[in-house]
């Protein structure tokens, strides 16, 4: 599993029309008409809680990874801060696919300095990454990767081979962040490193032992986010420190999830959240309640996603998504018919090039998590609640949340597919214990 970090739809399209990636293209049989198939990222679209959701193959419902930056006994603990993973580590390892695999006698191989923990072999940290992460030199990171999984595919027997490797590349969403999705340089980075998989697409392709007859090999390509571009600051974080209110609000990116520090009734949130959507370039907040979560837009529209008290056979949660009022009655961008209840899966299904259906699973999943706050604050489309980045992600847009996948020999059933299945979609994902 190759994971291009922050590797946009927006960015592969570029790519793709322009025939900046030949290797990629090939590899994956795309054309330069940039079609292919779209997965869903789970909120936020941030680094930690997506990866951590792909390699454990549950929603961020499941897990206490509710973002980069998260509440542990009462302090902020910043998971792009190194000296955090062994928390994070300790938190994920035995959850993960690579600890699920080793209860199966089964090898695997990790090239992610965060997510180590349980794989038969790993990247370790090192000097040279870590000056090329202050240099900001991630070319030579992501080279340094590449090298290490040729030698391990040319120096191991085939028949030897991990049953699944993970590959996280950095370089596109570091310099996404830096100069902005559309730069140039992003596009050239991204030809570099289509040059530098062309012999592991090669060595994949073609295993000495294995006829193509009966290939045994397969590969997906996806992303953990997406992207936008970034100009503006919303000076939230500044506002929320000089309010009364008894509260704590973590700037995540273009995501700021607030934590009510005592009891607070549901007018009163929806009061407080209305209060804060005055900030410049904050858009919207979504307030969670004991029976739905409420979406409130600066522009005064209001929309609420129920949940069923009955969920959806397998125990999916079941919600239904409506506009309240006149406002936008006859708008179809988003959710299932109103005042209809439909599984979460059904969502992600009914997602199209006009339709925002996912926002709804991905919502009610972040909600549903242990770590959940009361509300959480979204940035505009132009800003972020960070400082000093060009290009940023978090957010519930479609160029956040809508990321490419990209399959050799593996089947793809059509439609809208949470990252955070591709494992099973594989095949790589291992029943559960039947003694558990």
């Amino acid at each position: 599993l190759f994971l291009v970090d922050g590797l946009s739809s927006e960015i592969l399209k570029s790519s793709l029309l322009t025939g900046n990636i030949p290797q990629i293209a090939g590899a994956f049989t795309l054309s330069k008409k940039a079609r292919f198939a779209l997965g869903r990222a789970v909120f936020p679209s941030l680094t930690f809680p997506n990866i951590t959701s792909i390699l454990l193959g549950q929603s961020v419902a499941e897990h206490t990874i509710t973002g980069n930056r998260v509440i542990v006994d009462g302090s902020v603990l910043d998971f792009e801060n190194v000296t955090s993973w062994n928390e994070l580590a300790r938190t994920i390892q035995r959850r993960t696919i690579f600890a699920k695999l080793a209860l199966r006698s089964q090898s695997s191989v990790s090239y992610a300095y965060a997510f180590s923990g349980g794989a038969t072999a790993f990247q370790d940290k090192s000097v040279d990454a870590g000056v090329g992460y202050l240099e900001n030199d991630f070319a030579s990171i992501d080279v340094a990767t590449i090298a290490s999984l040729r030698r391990l595919l040319t120096e191991t027997q085939v028949s030897k081979w991990p049953r699944f490797i993970f590959v996280h590349l950095i370089g596109v969403d570091a310099l996404a962040h830096r100069y902005g999705p559309a730069d140039p340089r992003v596009q050239a980075y991204l030809h570099d490193l289509d040059a530098n998989l062309s012999e592991i697409f090669v060595l994949l392709d073609h295993p000495n032992g294995l006829s193509a007859s009966s290939r045994e090999v397969n590969y997906v390509m996806t992303a953990d986010h997406g992207f936008k571009a970034t100009p503006d600051h919303s000076p939230l974080e500044d506002v929320v420190a000089r309010l009364n209110h008894k509260v704590r609000l973590i700037a995540d990116n273009r995501v700021a999830p607030l934590f009510v520090d005592e009891p607070i009734t549901n007018e009163a949130r929806t009061v407080l959240a209305r209060e804060l959507l005055n900030v410049p370039h904050v858009g919207w907040a979504a307030v969670k309640s004991e029976t739905a979560i409420d979406l409130l837009k600066k522009s005064g529209d209001h929309a609420r996603i129920t949940f069923a008290e009955k969920g959806c056979p397998g125990g999916q949660a079941a919600a239904r998504f409506e506009w309240l009022g006149d406002q936008r009655a006859n708008d179809t961008t988003t959710g299932a018919p109103a005042k209809d209840f439909a599984c979460l899966s059904e969502f992600d299904r009914a997602t199209s090039a006009s339709d925002d259906s996912y926002i709804v699973p991905a919502l009610v999943d972040y909600f549903a998590s242990p770590q959940s706050p009361d509300m959480v604050f979204v940035a505009d489309d132009h800003a972020d609640f960070a400082t000093g980045y060009a290009g940023n992600h978090g957010g519930l847009s479609r160029d956040e949340m809508l990321v490419p996948v990209l399959t050799k020999d593996v089947d793809l059933p059509r439609g809208i597919h949470p990252t955070y299945e591709l494992l099973k979609v594989m095949g790589v994902e291992p029943e559960e214990p039947k003694d558990k």
